[in-house]
């Protein structure tokens, strides 16, 4: 069973009764997730649209549970940590304000603070993008505690992922950026990125999905992700 105000991860696998045993998925204790909550609300939104005012209004307190705590519980006074308590909590993780990026777009407000938003991208610049990404790009996750490095999943390489710069979440989070108004870093990190890819790396037609600071290596050369390029201005 679910905690109460947590989500599941899925309402039961074929093989079981998914009626009575919500969360067929076994890898890990998901109800301890904080991005299923996050799904909650957009998948809502949607049904809104097509349901009667009491139907929102019966949903609209689990909305007001999944996202009002959301600042209150993972912003640090500088970025929103990864999670309230695991290895990696007080970690910056490059994709933290998408969920309100995309309530921004979609026109359903702001859910954090516009001030806490600005801080948070800041940050993140600062630390993965000018810091642990040296300029190239803005890494997925950066600030890692030395003691929480053994709880990485992949312990012989602990460059993987904390090392590389995914094209598509930067492109992502310089949409974000311009989202914000801060069309300066934004632009910034584009830059930095084309330059890489395109003129120190020679990837032309095959943006990958991930380079590396620290070589020349790629992964997944024909993995262009383009959305996140249209989400820019």
């Amino acid at each position: 069973m679910n905690p109460a105000g947590s989500c599941p991860h899925d309402l039961g696998g074929p093989i079981e009764d998914p009626f009575v045993v919500p969360n067929s998925y076994i890898y890990r204790n998901s109800t301890i997730g904080k991005d299923l909550n996050c799904d909650l609300v957009p998948c809502l939104c949607r049904e809104a649209e097509r349901m009667a005012a009491a139907w929102r209004g019966h949903h609209f307190p689990a909305v007001v549970a999944a996202i009002k705590s959301y600042s209150r519980r993972l912003f640090n006074g500088r970025f929103n940590r990864v999670d309230t308590g695991g290895p990696f909590s007080e970690a910056s993780f490059i994709e933290q304000l998408f969920g309100p990026f995309l309530a921004r777009r979609h026109g359903l407000g702001d859910i954090v603070p516009d001030a806490d938003a600005r801080a948070a991208f800041l940050a993140v610049c600062e630390t993965s993008f000018t810091h642990q990404g040296q300029g190239m790009g803005a890494v997925l996750l950066a600030a890692i505690p030395d003691a929480a490095r053994h709880s990485l999943p992949h312990t012989d390489d602990t460059g993987f992922q904390t090392s590389e710069i995914r094209s598509g979440f930067n492109f992502g989070f310089a949409a974000q950026l311009e989202e914000w108004g801060l069309r300066s870093g934004a632009d910034t990190l584009r830059r930095a990125v084309f330059h890489q890819l395109y003129e120190q790396r020679n990837l032309i037609f095959r943006s990958p999905a991930v380079f590396d600071t620290s070589g020349p290596t790629a992964r997944a050369s024909p993995n262009m992700r383009p959305r996140p390029v249209w989400w820019m201005s």
